[in-house]
């Protein structure tokens, strides 16, 4: 008796085995099948897992949409309805592309195996090869290498040609093969260079991308590891951000990455705002705290305000006004720091009137709009009057910039950020009376130039008898004071395109350089200084240039200090 109830409850627990073993509704999704000649397809239901289907499993094969159907960007294939569906807010799809870069499980169409090579060996014994494989870790999918195969494959259908673009790290620490192949569905590799690639080493955990091409039709796309006297101390390899062009349709919307949002139908996720956080799938960004909490855009969470030091704010000068100004103090944009903590540095008042300096070389103040204006033809000034030039004399005209009041007439400011659409307001150059110099907005990285279009020179000089013959010179006095690389660049168009004149690199001390003109045309000459890029959006960029002067001579137009005596048989108007 005792014999029956143990063989009883043995069969009781096979079937509770082969019932846990049963495929259950929501184990199954539905595939469609490869296309045929004429660009048909079934629509059939497969399960997700290894499990048996049960008998209540009677979801018969339907007709699927044709091969050359496509899904709009911002949305998905709902494969239980074939119908394109917006992607809900918080996510985002490219339509005919595919993004994998939530890396929390496996994304659908990715399959992982591992084989040990010793098991071909008669000899050696088998390795477990189950730690050796890829495994989704947030962000990226990871692997360490080991004297296993370990492969990542993933299958698409493609309706065109397209490529298949991905980031990774290889590390490249001991003997190892790290490669990626395409193959169509009879397991066979195009065989050309675009279809395969050996990822380069990577160091010091930086990322690289790599690109393979994919045809029309069924895509296989596997990456391959395998170690070779693989050291305990072997890093993993890791792969990211895989980009797919060609596809028909996505059947999921991707998340929205960690610091970024959408709305209902989004092609791409938008940048937080600044002061506002957005964790992974957020719809609506979340606001900080204004006054104890900060966050610089495209952040995932917001951090506590530290109290105000000296390097949070700047000194500027005001614009003269009945020839009066001020130094004013202002804080660094966008201020992190909280003024109302115990021990913060507080904002210094502004000083007390100062007079201007007088205007440049050439100028003179015009008190309708109380700023620096050129004098009337045939006058020169020394900065304060205009006084007419005598009789059989000419005006000496040129450029002469050598006090900064507020930006001069004739120079143009101009500032191209790195990354963002537009620069920030307070990264701009500050007039401090007897220079001018870069100011850069906390963790904004841009050129910011000055621009100078000279409408041409008067008679050509000739330097020396077999030396090149000059129209006018560019002298410019200046320094920079860099915390890492920085780059100033004289830039002009004389010779009808965009040519450097003359670059200096790092931190330079005050020096003057000159540069002669050869042609007697109109001309543009830029200077531009670039300061070092930082991935830190709150660090403040205290690489400068200063500019003392900035000089021309013998133009047709601008200002002159001086007036020169005609040459015989001209007079004032040449």
């Amino acid at each position: 008796m005792a014999k029956l109830c143990f063989i009883a409850i043995a069969f009781l627990a096979h079937l509770a085995v082969a019932e846990a073993d049963t495929c259950t509704a929501d184990d199954y999704e539905y595939q469609y099948t490869q296309c045929d000649e004429e660009g048909h397809r079934w629509r059939v239901s497969v399960p997700s897992r290894d499990c048996t289907p049960g008998a209540d499993h009677n979801d018969i094969p339907r007709r699927g949409l044709d091969c050359d159907f496509e899904c709009p960007v911002g949305h998905y294939l709902d494969m239980a309805s074939q119908q394109c569906k917006n992607c809900a807010a918080g996510t985002y799809s490219s339509g005919s592309s595919a993004q994998f870069d939530d890396w929390e499980k496996l994304p659908a169409g990715f399959s992982v195996s591992t084989e040990s090579l010793s098991s071909w060996e008669l000899d050696s014994e088998p390795i477990n090869c189950s730690m050796h494989a890829w495994t989704p870790k947030g962000s990226y999918v990871a692997v360490l290498p080991s004297e296993c195969v370990s492969k990542l494959v993933y299958s698409v259908s493609l309706v065109k040609a397209g490529h298949l673009t991905f980031q990774y790290q290889n590390p490249g620490d001991s003997a190892m093969l790290f490669h990626v192949n395409v193959q169509n569905d009879q397991c066979q590799s195009a065989n050309d260079k675009d279809s395969t690639v050996y990822p380069k080493q990577t160091n010091d955990g930086s990322w690289k991308s790599a690109t393979v091409k994919l045809k029309s039709g069924f895509n296989v796309i596997t990456w391959y590891i395998l170690g070779m006297e693989v050291t305990d101390d072997v890093s993993p390899v890791l792969v990211r951000d895989i980009h797919v062009t060609g596809a028909a349709y996505t059947s999921d919307c991707s998340k929205c990455p960690a610091g970024t949002y959408s709305s209902e139908g989004a092609e791409m996720c938008s940048p937080c705002p600044i002061n506002t956080a957005c964790k992974k799938g957020t719809q609506v960004p979340e606001r900080c705290e204004s006054e104890t909490q900060y966050a610089p855009i495209g952040s995932s969470e917001c951090k506590t305000r530290p109290a105000c030091s000296e390097v949070d704010f700047y000194q500027s000068m005001k614009p003269c006004v009945n020839n009066k100004t001020a130094i004013i103090y202002s804080w660094i944009e966008p201020r992190i720091c909280n003024p109302t903590l115990p021990g913060s540095t507080q904002l210094p008042a502004e000083t007390a009137s100062i007079d201007c300096m007088a205007c440049n070389p050439g100028m003179y103040l015009d008190p309708a709009s109380n700023t620096c204006t050129y004098c009337p033809e045939n006058h020169r000034s020394d900065g304060q009057e205009c006084v007419a030039c005598a009789t059989n004399t000419a005006p000496d005209y040129g450029y002469s910039f050598v006090r900064w009041n507020s930006i001069p007439q004739g120079i143009k400011t101009m500032c191209i950020p790195f990354s963002a659409d537009e620069c920030s307001n307070d990264t701009k150059w500050l007039t401090l009376g007897d220079h001018v110099e870069t100011h850069f907005a906390r963790g904004e990285s841009a050129y910011l130039l000055l621009q100078l279009a000279i409408p041409g020179f008067r008679t050509q000089n000739v330097i020396g008898e077999g030396r090149a013959s000059s129209v006018g010179q560019l002298k410019i006095d200046f320094e920079t004071n860099c915390r890492g690389f920085c780059q100033f660049a004289l830039v002009s168009n004389e010779t009808g395109k965009e040519d450097i004149i003359q670059a200096w690199n790092n931190k330079q001390g005050r020096q003057q350089y000159v540069y002669n003109f050869k042609q007697n045309d109109s001309v543009v000459v830029s200077m531009a200084f670039q300061n070092r890029q930082d991935d830190d959006l709150t660090s403040v960029n205290n690489s400068t240039i200063k500019i003392y002067a900035v000089e021309v001579t013998n133009t047709v137009k601008g200002g002159a200090s001086t007036c020169r005596p005609c040459p015989k048989g001209t007079d004032q108007n040449g």
